[in-house]
């Protein structure tokens, strides 16, 4: 009965949470006894667990009432297989097949998924389920509805359940009484434990095979991960699976720009130039602190800006133009050959029910103009940051002599200061995205989501790129020249070091990009960690705390003896759980696009983190978070117009 019944034949499917001790609170047991009722009358069998202080409600779905719902949701099923259909369906030709079939030859067999443990699902037509057309599926097979379907349809069940009165006409849905506290909360059960190796599940072999680190190179098993998650979580890992190798080519190119900048910076005309005038010399670059200083002073500044600045460059910022473009076109044809084999070609969102916060107001007020301001603001708020990261490190360091010691100490410097003034900033800005996005009264969830996305990704595409934008093509471009500089409010324009902006450039985008990545790396599973371990602790300890209107223990004291109490005190998943994975990914292909051509190897740290990055974020979901409701997508949703602008922005900018 680890995950079943107590007559240990039927499984639990989903399950509701709810504390059992609390006293006068008559409303939302009243609430709990009507929205029960209403699921046994849509067919769902239900079995409470109320021997812990936290009560349980077990669900399950019988075949009957999947069979039923499936029909109303749409749901595309395989058909039967036909007679001779190896014959029907033959594989085109395609560059993208042969690579594939090249690439799947014995010298690169250590690739391949285990296909022992991974079977590789035979290739079935798909058609929308139809109990009147049972003749076309195999209905009777004993896996034809998997656990995901199942899960599917008891979310769909709970979320449209009444829990009021006829006359009480939004007391409707899962969403609303979590939002009311009336349960604590509701989730599918993952599929067995890592701390019980003996049960064999699915989850134990994604956990070995697809979340360890140590399988770094192998393929992912997307159509397994399709089968315990759904639709939308798969396509993630599937675009940055596509995503990382396609950053193969573009790090391999990159180094090899590095390398030849590193070959060739000695026999470099101008820097030998630079480095051999003692005669030259070069007005200040600002009016307080500043002082003349040799043309030679900027000799290393010139062999550094030649590593990265030569005439491969122009060669790697066209491949990298071209890139960006097959990029996108090649992840459309992938994404259509997902769609086909996962059925959701076709997908479109069904009606939505309105979101109790917006049935509360009622009214739709969309502050596009007020939009605009505050992120008008944010970018010149952005640049500000920028400029007193710098004021703050030459206050640190004064103002050296040596050229060396500026480059590496002023741009390093205020780079590691920007950086975490911007991480700071994250959250302040997300704040304020959900008060504007609160503000607009957002009809249905799916809504809200996209306006709330959009706004979180602009204002961190303003956060993290505005200093780049303002070094790259602000900054020492409209100086005037002695005796006429340009001013504005009686203050000069700022200037390049000694040797330009790009060397700036370069340290500020790597220590950014880099530094982002670090960081998000380390918080990807120190905090999961800790707060599902902290939370662990509460529930099994339980809290010393009085609560007055119990009059008893305030902790949720819990021991965990089977699957649902285990999973209780996993995290809890979220609407922007999947949104913050993808904004990391999406940030950081800007920075790979817009700015490569300042940082070579830009490609190939982005490589290195994602190759960490999909292990990380599969354990993150396997161990640490509860089971996500599986939910169909079609593709990756908003993100591919956000890359095709970024695209268009990197052609112009390099």
């Amino acid at each position: 009965t680890w995950n079943r019944f107590q007559d240990g034949k039927r499984v639990v499917d989903f399950v509701l949470a709810f504390n059992g001790h609390l006293q006068n609170d008559e409303e939302a047991d009243r609430k709990r006894k009507i929205f029960q009722e209403n699921l046994i009358r849509e067919g769902l069998e239900i079995e409470p667990e109320t021997t812990q202080r936290i009560h349980f409600i077990k669900i399950h779905v019988p075949p009957e009432v999947v069979s039923r719902y499936c029909e109303h949701m749409k749901i595309m099923m395989p058909i039967v297989k036909l007679k001779d259909q190896e014959n029907i369906i033959t594989e085109e030709f395609s560059i993208g097949g042969s690579l594939v079939r090249f690439f799947r030859r014995p010298m690169f067999r250590f690739v391949i998924i285990d296909r022992d443990k991974f079977r590789k699902r035979e290739y079935r037509l798909l058609h929308e389920y139809s109990r009147e057309k049972c003749y076309l599926f195999d209905a009777d097979a004993p896996d034809f509805f998997t656990p995901s379907i199942r899960i599917a349809v008891a979310h769909f069940i709970l979320e449209r359940a009444r829990f009021g009165l006829e006359d009480e006409k939004y007391d409707i849905g899962l969403r609303k009484l979590l939002n009311d506290q009336v349960y604590l909360d509701a989730y599918p059960l993952h599929d067995g434990s890592p701390d019980l190796p003996e049960l064999e599940c699915q989850r134990t072999l994604l956990l070995e095979e697809w979340a360890s680190v140590i399988r770094w190179i192998k393929h992912q098993p997307l159509d397994h991960i399709k089968e315990y998650f759904g639709v939308k979580i798969a396509m993630y890992f599937a675009w940055l699976g596509f995503y990382t190798h396609m950053l193969i080519s573009a790090s391999i190119v990159g180094l090899l720009c590095f390398f030849y900048g590193l070959l060739t910076f000695r026999e470099n005309r101008i820097s030998q130039e630079i480095c051999q005038d003692n005669t030259t010399v070069m007005c200040p670059t600002c009016d307080a602190k500043c002082d003349y200083w040799m043309l030679n002073d900027a000799c290393t500044y010139s062999h550094i800006s030649h590593i990265f600045d030569n005439n491969f460059t122009i060669v790697f910022a066209v491949f990298m133009s071209i890139w960006a473009t097959m990029y996108l076109e090649l992840w459309k044809r992938y994404s259509s050959d997902i769609q086909h084999r996962w059925g959701v070609t076709d997908y479109c969102l069904l009606a939505e029910p309105p979101r109790p916060q917006y049935l509360a107001r009622l009214k739709d007020t969309k502050k596009t103009f007020f939009n605009i301001i505050v992120l008008a603001l944010s970018a010149v708020f952005g640049i500000v940051i920028y400029r007193m990261s710098l004021m703050t490190t030459r206050n640190i360091y004064g103002n050296p002599d040596d050229a060396t010691t500026k480059l590496l100490l002023f741009s390093g410097t205020t780079a590691v200061i920007n950086l975490m003034v911007s991480t700071v900033l994250n959250y302040a800005y997300d704040y304020v995205a959900v008060y504007m996005t609160d503000i607009e009264y957002r009809r249905t969830q799916s809504e809200y989501n996209e306006s709330l996305n959009l706004k979180i990704y602009l204002f961190q595409f303003i956060n993290y790129y505005s200093s780049i934008f303002y070094i790259a093509f602000i900054k020492g471009k409209f100086p005037g020249y002695p005796a006429k500089y340009n001013r504005i409010l009686s203050f000069r324009q700022e200037e390049c070091s000694q040797g330009g902006c790009l060397v700036e450039l370069c340290i500020q985008l790597a220590i950014i990009m880099v530094g982002k990545q670090v960081i998000a790396l380390i918080l990807e599973i120190m905090l999961p960690f800790c707060w599902q371990k902290l939370k662990e602790f509460r529930s099994v300890l339980g809290l010393a705390t009085e609560d007055a209107d119990n009059k008893g223990p305030g902790g949720e004291q819990l021991i965990c003896c089977n699957q649902w109490t285990k999973d209780f005190n996993l995290l809890s998943w979220h609407d922007r759980s999947l949104f913050e994975e993808y904004l990391k990914m999406i940030i950081q292909y800007g920075f790979i696009t817009i700015f490569v051509v300042a940082f070579p190897l830009g490609p190939l740290f982005a490589l290195l983190n994602n190759v960490f990055e999909t292990r990380l974020d599969a354990k993150k979901f396997l161990l640490y978070y509860k089971r996500s409701v599986p939910r169909r997508v079609r593709d990756i949703g908003i993100w591919y117009n956000v890359m095709h602008v970024l695209g268009k922005i990197a052609v112009i900018s390099s």
